[in-house]
């Protein structure tokens, strides 16, 4: 679908046969992907065991690295003195600092993020304080009340119901600023176990799992990604600037996480037949390692899909 577009897509998308239909077609496409990812990296290594070990291994190092900065930074301690001190202007400097996604947003040479960075500038520092500790909240409640919950008894979308509400405009999004990548990228960092990050990559691999079913949805594309039609009328009908492919940061997060969370089952389920134990405490990490794969083995594609541009 098109950004501009206002079509009946998300209507469609959560009918229960569509939500069927596109959660038969991951799981016959998981095989295909995870099959061709595990032949991608062989490297001449026939143990197939060893080469996933040493991609699950590689991952955690890195998310446990970059999840410690979250950690540290919106730890209950320091919310609390932002909230309490009302220090939201140095909460704002210092988010610019110390949190990593915004951090890199900030300093990323993309062009498409120059407007971000102006409304960022200009957002009121007690609004994104309050943006902050209100999604902060809720994901922490989320955690604690599922810190025993066995996803894999969630085999309805009805069972992530309640985390649809981070889709509420009015308490979670700080329009223009804050939105649903960074959101859920925060959250993920904190709490892999229960949330996994909504952004351009995980949706991208959504798209390339179900890519023979696009045409089942009234735009006739996939439902996980938008075609940025509003750069080529920004600079006239003469302008050759590429046509770029949006991740859908529209998607229902209650649809995501019910998919992702399917993708998850499938992956322990083969990893166990390899004798590969998965720690529960990074359930999304490993569904977020498997989309990310997905991206590379169709880095051309990606790379299209971008415009040229990869840089995040």
């Amino acid at each position: 679908m098109k950004i501009s577009d206002t079509s009946k897509d998300f209507e469609s998308i959560k009918e229960i046969q569509h939500i069927e239909l596109v959660g038969n077609e991951l799981k016959k496409t998981f095989y295909l992907y995870f099959k061709k990812i595990t032949n991608s990296n062989l490297n001449g290594d026939i143990n197939k065991k060893n080469t996933w070990d040493s991609l699950i291994n590689k991952y955690l190092d890195d998310f446990k690295k970059e999840s410690k900065k979250y950690k540290d930074f919106f730890s209950d301690e320091n919310m609390e003195d932002y909230d309490t001190l009302g220090d939201a202007k140095v909460f704002k400097s210092n988010l610019r600092k110390e949190c990593p996604i915004i951090h890199k947003t900030l300093f990323s040479k993309m062009e498409e993020l120059q407007k971000w960075k102006e409304d960022f500038a200009h957002c009121k520092p007690q609004e994104l304080l309050d943006i902050f500790l209100n999604f902060l909240d809720f994901s922490n409640d989320y955690s604690e009340k599922n810190r025993n919950t066995d996803y894999n008894a969630f085999t309805e979308i009805e069972n992530f119901e309640e985390v649809a509400e981070l889709s509420n405009e009015e308490d979670f999004v700080l329009r223009n600023v804050i939105g649903a990548g960074i959101r859920t990228t925060i959250i993920y960092n904190l709490y892999p176990a229960n949330f996994c990050k909504s952004v351009r990559r995980t949706l991208y691999g959504l798209y390339f799992l179900t890519q023979d079913i696009h045409e089942r949805i009234p735009s006739r594309t996939s439902e996980f990604i938008m075609i940025d039609d509003t750069i080529s009328s920004a600079n006239g009908r003469n302008s050759t600037r590429s046509l770029r492919i949006e991740h859908n940061y529209w998607y229902p997060y209650n649809l995501f996480m019910y998919y992702t969370n399917t993708i998850y089952m499938l992956l322990e389920e083969e990893f166990v037949k390899m004798g590969i134990s998965l720690d529960k405490n990074y359930r999304y990490v490993y569904v977020n390692m498997f989309l990310e794969l997905i991206c590379s083995e169709n880095s051309d594609y990606v790379k299209t899909m971008m415009g040229g541009d990869q840089d995040s």
